[in-house]
């Protein structure tokens, strides 16, 4: 508690207000100027105008301070006061009483910073997850791209194996003509030559259409004979 005597210009202080900052009570002083000595200079001048706002218009005197203890520390302090004024309208005495508020202004000042963290956590949060969305949306979109392009590739070949094919099998009928023709031992060599490449041709356009099949997932087994020795007698000739 605290009680200042305008008429006088002395101020009392209770002894729980000077144990809280540390002092003995006859150190805190009489003068109001040794109380204003003690508060922090970003908080002084906002006191005076807030004590001279509620004597001369009577405004609330609610306001919170620094206040240095008797160690050299900073101490917040809440303070509320009630002037007293004689029958002309001239204040003659305030009292009230201060309260420490320290723990509680850490607190709430610990809050703020740990909101600040979790605000900053969750946008970063939310950025990450725009991010992450956004990849997906491209790893989606890449690989429609890229199944698309599979499927135009297994039908180009596809195309591609029927349409060289049509002729092939032409030139194998035209060569299987020939061959029952009366034909010299050297021209039916060399048609039969021929007529083994445009078998192994037919054999590659095949094996092109069973990639085709396997990227479309129609994948299917066949045995079938090997003539080794007829495949080295053609690799020779």
């Amino acid at each position: 508690l605290w009680d200042w005597d305008l008429s006088a210009g002395t101020v009392w202080y209770s002894p729980r207000y000077a144990q809280n900052l540390g002092y003995a009570q006859d150190e805190l002083g009489r003068d109001p100027a040794s109380f204003f000595s003690r508060l922090h200079d970003e908080d002084a001048q906002r006191v005076r105008e807030a004590v001279e706002a509620h004597l001369q218009r009577r405004e609330p005197y609610d306001v919170e301070f620094r206040v240095r203890a008797r160690d050299g520390s900073w101490r917040w302090h809440r303070a509320r006061g009630q002037g007293v004024w004689d029958a002309t309208g001239t204040p003659v005495r305030m009292a009230g009483w201060q309260a420490d508020v320290t723990a509680e202004r850490d607190a709430g000042e610990a809050l703020r910073r740990t909101n600040a963290q979790l605000l900053e956590a969750k946008r970063d949060l939310e950025s990450r997850t725009l991010e992450l969305a956004s990849q997906a949306e491209l790893m989606e979109a890449a690989r429609h791209a890229a199944e698309a392009a599979s499927a135009a590739k297994g039908q180009f070949l596809a195309n591609m194996s029927h349409e060289i094919r049509t002729p092939l099998n032409g030139v194998i009928g035209m060569l299987n003509l020939l061959a029952g023709t009366a034909l010299e031992d050297s021209q039916r060599r060399m048609v039969a030559t021929a007529q083994g490449s445009a078998a192994n041709l037919l054999a590659l356009l095949n094996d092109v259409l069973d990639f085709s099949k396997i990227e479309a997932g129609a994948r299917t087994l066949e045995t079938l004979p090997v003539d080794v020795r007829g495949v080295l007698a053609e690799a020779v000739e």
